[in-house]
C-alpha cells in the first residue's frame, strides 16, 4: 500500500489511482481494479469470491443484530476499529460451521462461544478495571438469569483520577440469528464509590430467557461518573470505561422434542399393526377356494391348490417375504 509523503494531500480518483485517508496510517493511494461487479457475478472463476461474499453478508446480518442489541452501553465506550473486530470475530464463529458448505454458513450454526469475552473497547480490558470477580448462571426452569459480582479484599475497580463515583452496567439480550427477533434488557447498578471496599456480593437479575433456537448474550461493563450541577454525567475515557461479553450459550430443548417424536412413533406403529391384522391372506385363501370350487365341477382332473398359510402370509405382508 503506497503512501502520500507530497505537500498536497488528495482524496478521491486520478487516472487509475485512488487517494483516501485512514486514521491509523493517514494518507493512502492504491490503483483502481479492473474487475467490474457484473464478471464477478458471473463469471466461473469468481465463484469462490460470491461464496465468500454471501457469508459476509450473513455475518454482517449478526454484526448488525448484536449492535443493535447493546449499542446503548457501548456508545461511551467502544473504540473506532469496535465493529471490524467484531465483524472478524463473527466470520470467526462462522467459520467453526461444519455442517454447512462454504456460501452457505450461518451464525446461528457455528461455535458463537467463541465471541465470549470480546471487548467492546480495546484501550482497556475487563480484567484491568474490575478488582472483583463475577459469575453468571441461567436458570432455565424459573427463567432467571444472574450476574453475581463476588468482591476481594481490595476496592471492586481501578481508581479513575477525576471521577470518584461509577456504576456497574449490565446487558442480557436473546437474538434469533434467523428471524432477527431480538429481546434486550439493560441494567444499571447505584452509583458507588470508587474507594468503596464492598463485603458483601452484589447480585443483579433479569427476566430475558432465550427460547428455542435462540442466543443468550450477557455484558458486564463500568462507568464512571462525573458530577456536574448535581447531576451525574459519564465520563467517555477509553482508558477506564469498558463493556464485555461476558457470556453466551444457545436455547437448546432436545429432550423434550424427543419425548414428542417418541410418543408419535409409537402411536403411529399402533396403527399400522392393526390396519394389517390378518385381512390380506384371508381374502386370499377365499378367492382361491371359490376358483377351485368352480373349475372343479367343469372339470374333475383339476388339481387341488395349495393354498398359503394366513398367519405366514400376514407377517410376510407386515415384515416383508425374505
Amino acid at each position: 500500500m503506497a503512501k502520500q509523503t507530497g505537500v498536497i494531500k488528495l482524496i478521491g480518483k486520478l487516472g487509475e489511482n485512488s487517494y483516501y485517508y485512514t486514521k491509523d496510517n493517514g494518507y493512502l493511494v492504491r490503483k483502481i481494479t479492473s474487475v467490474d461487479a457484473e464478471r464477478i457475478r458471473t463469471d466461473p472463476a469468481f465463484a469462490r469470491v460470491r461464496e465468500n461474499n454471501t457469508d459476509f453478508g450473513r455475518c454482517a446480518w449478526g454484526v448488525k443484530l448484536l449492535r443493535a442489541a447493546f449499542i446503548q452501553l457501548f456508545a461511551g465506550a467502544a473504540d473506532t476499529r469496535m465493529t471490524s473486530r467484531l465483524t472478524q470475530a463473527v466470520m470467526a464463529a462462522m467459520q467453526s460451521d461444519t455442517t454447512n458448505m462454504p456460501g452457505k454458513r450461518r451464525p446461528e450454526s457455528g461455535d458463537i462461544g467463541l465471541l465470549r469475552g470480546f471487548e467492546f473497547n480495546k484501550g482497556t480490558s475487563l480484567k484491568r478495571v474490575l478488582k472483583a470477580t463475577y459469575s453468571t448462571d441461567v436458570d432455565h426452569e424459573r427463567g432467571v438469569c444472574t450476574i453475581t459480582i463476588i468482591p476481594s479484599d481490595k476496592k471492586l475497580v481501578l481508581q479513575h483520577a477525576d471521577a470518584a463515583r461509577f456504576r456497574f452496567v449490565m446487558g442480557v439480550a436473546r437474538i434469533d440469528f434467523k428471524t432477527g427477533a431480538h429481546s434486550v434488557e439493560h441494567i444499571r447498578s447505584a452509583v458507588m464509590s470508587s474507594r468503596m471496599v464492598a463485603r458483601t456480593p452484589l447480585t443483579f437479575t433479569s427476566r430475558i430467557m432465550p427460547v428455542e433456537d435462540e442466543f443468550l448474550f450477557i455484558t458486564l461493563g463500568v462507568e464512571y461518573l462525573r458530577k456536574v450541577d448535581r447531576e451525574y454525567c459519564v465520563v467517555e475515557d477509553k482508558k477506564y470505561t469498558v463493556l464485555t461479553l461476558i457470556h453466551v450459550e444457545k436455547a437448546c430443548w432436545k429432550k423434550e422434542k424427543k419425548t414428542a417424536h417418541g410418543k408419535n412413533h409409537i402411536s403411529l406403529q399402533w396403527r399400522i399393526t392393526r390396519a394389517v391384522r390378518l385381512r390380506p391372506a384371508v381374502c386370499i385363501n377365499r378367492t382361491a377356494i371359490k376358483r377351485y370350487n368352480l373349475f372343479s365341477m367343469c372339470n374333475p382332473y383339476v388339481p387341488k391348490p395349495e393354498l398359503p398359510n394366513p398367519l405366514e402370509s400376514t407377517l410376510d405382508t407386515f415384515y416383508g417375504s425374505s
